[in-house]
């Protein structure tokens, strides 16, 4: 099985300004790095600089920040967000009401043939097509 990660998964297992959502998310991709196959987007590595560098409490260095996509890029599978993504998003918007950058991360996440996609920023328990469904890791 394949599942998403989307960035505030990968924020909170850096940024550790929120103890519980740290915890949660260091466990959680280590669980997942042992029995799933992990994919994330190259729009999640963009947003996971942005937040890392400058909007947390503690930002970390640009070259902190590039040690880590090294590190994303050895553990997790890289779906190359395209133009087929930004047509299915789309689709998405109208079907779901969502915001665009949500409905890019859930159309690289179905494009990549995950079936969770694991993120706080969307309802938890939401079935997208009953091909993917959405994963509150915090709850």
């Amino acid at each position: 099985m394949q599942v998403f990660l989307d960035t505030n998964i990968l924020v909170y297992a850096y940024d550790t300004s929120d103890d519980a959502k740290h915890k949660a998310a260091v466990d959680l991709i280590a669980r997942l790095l042992s029995e799933e196959n992990v994919v994330i987007s190259t729009q999640v590595l963009n947003e996971f600089v942005v937040v890392i560098t400058g909007k947390v409490n503690r930002p970390l260095s640009i070259d902190d920040a590039a040690a880590i996509l090294n590190k994303f890029n050895d553990n997790f599978a890289i779906h190359l967000t395209g133009l087929p993504d930004i047509a299915k998003a789309f689709s998405l918007i109208k079907k779901f009401k969502l915001s665009y950058w949500d409905a890019l991360i859930i159309a690289a996440a179905t494009n990549s043939h995950c079936s969770i996609l694991y993120t706080e920023d969307l309802q938890d328990g939401l079935e997208i097509n009953k091909t993917l469904r959405i994963i509150n890791p915090f709850k």
